[in-house]
Parts: C-alpha cells; sequence; structure tokens
C-alpha cells in the first residue's frame, strides 16, 4: 500500500512541478507587460508557448486535465497521498 502511494506522490510532484514553474513564467510576463518592458506581440507569443507546454505536460498525465485540477489543488492531493 505505501508503495503505490509512493509512486502515486511522484507520479503527480513532477507534472504538478512543472506547471508551477510555467504558473511562475506565466506571472512574470504579465508583470513585464504591465511594466512596460515586453510588447503585446511578444506576450501573445510566450502565452501560447506556455499553453502548448501545458498542453503537453496534461497528455503525459492525463488525470489531472480530466479531474479538472489546477495546478496547486494537485500538488495538495500529492501532497495528502504521502
Amino acid at each position: 500500500m505505501q508503495w503505490r502511494r509512493a509512486k502515486a506522490a511522484i507520479c503527480l510532484r513532477t507534472p504538478v512541478a512543472a506547471l508551477g514553474r510555467l504558473d511562475d513564467m506565466q506571472e512574470k510576463l504579465t508583470k513585464f507587460k504591465k511594466a512596460g518592458v515586453v510588447e503585446s506581440d511578444t506576450v501573445v507569443e510566450y502565452t501560447q508557448r506556455i499553453n502548448t507546454m501545458r498542453d503537453a505536460l496534461g497528455e503525459i498525465n492525463p488525470g489531472m486535465n480530466k479531474a479538472g485540477l489546477s495546478t496547486k489543488q494537485m500538488g495538495i492531493a500529492g501532497d495528502q497521498i504521502r
């Protein structure tokens, strides 16, 4: 039983961490736009890239998308499994 829990926690932790980093990138991009550091075209381009990476992570762990949970919620679920 503990082995299953550990495996589930590991399977959740990696994509959740990656999604968290993508969320951080999106936040920074938004801040840079508000500060006038980057142009709108650049924001659109990088937002599309970030969303593409999110979609790819969803394909790796389809349970995340099926569950409809946010990155933060998945992280909490992973912590509770441990």
